[in-house]
């Protein structure tokens, strides 16, 4: 059992999400789940912690730990977040709507996984330089209209890092940096491999995706009939 108190109603949530963890990590999950709701002010790992109260009962290194070295799953999280929120917000003949875009995750240090400078689709125009440094993040939102709004929103659920693929150091590489690196996927490619898990979550439902032109490429090409994607038109499209 966690060591922090959680809500009967809050624990009877959390164990929904069980599946995508063992017993050990979905402890540490528990606790820094409560912790992140908890904290007033920046949710570092830390600050988790002692919104926890776990400050003095835990090691910094077990929540550290829990995001680079122990065993759950992203992506069945999100799918079993998913299923909750399918069930809970939508009727049984409705379709699944779907939006994805990226966003920049800003990050500081030279040693940080997969961060670069990167394009900051977020700053407005006339804010400065569009431009920032951290991890790029391809997100799908299922979108829906909550009981307490009048319009939809759109809540996360599945996501993958993108990383730019690196300029080449030496002339001979030259030749092969225009081809695509199956090492780094397009955003488009990723926003693909999450359709395809909720494709195959989902098979007997109706299912929508909306994008902007970003995503309009022929990555996703090729859906089954229950599946349609709306994008606003690219400038260089070629139209039949």
């Amino acid at each position: 059992m966690p060591v922090v108190p959680v809500p009967g109603s809050f624990a009877a949530l959390l164990f929904l999400l069980s599946p995508a963890f063992t017993a050990p990590s979905f402890e540490s999950f528990s606790c820094l789940v409560v912790g992140f709701l908890a904290r007033v002010g920046e949710r570092t790992v830390t600050g988790m912690l002692q919104a926890a109260r776990l400050e003095r009962v835990w090691h910094h290194s077990r929540a550290h730990a829990f995001f680079a070295e122990r065993k759950w799953s992203p992506d069945r999280l999100g799918l079993l977040l998913m299923d909750f929120l399918v069930e809970r917000f939508l009727s049984a003949g409705e379709p699944i709507v779907l939006a994805v875009d990226d966003t920049l995750f800003k990050r500081r240090g030279k040693k940080v996984y997969g961060a670069a400078w990167q394009y900051d689709g977020s700053l407005p125009a006339g804010a400065g330089s569009q431009t920032g440094y951290g991890n790029n993040w391809v997100v799908m939102a299922l979108v829906v209209r909550l009981p307490v709004t009048g319009r939809a929103v759109s809540l996360p659920v599945l996501f993958r890092l993108w990383q730019p693929n690196r300029k080449p150091k030496r002339a001979d590489q030259a030749a092969t940096a225009r081809k695509p690196d199956p090492r780094y996927p397009s955003k488009p490619e990723l926003a693909r491999r999450l359709l395809d898990l909720v494709i195959r979550r989902y098979p007997g439902r109706q299912i929508e995706l909306l994008g902007d032109s970003a995503y309009a490429t022929q990555h996703l090409r090729g859906q089954p009939e229950r599946v349609s994607v709306t994008s606003r038109l690219r400038s260089n499209a070629a139209l039949y």
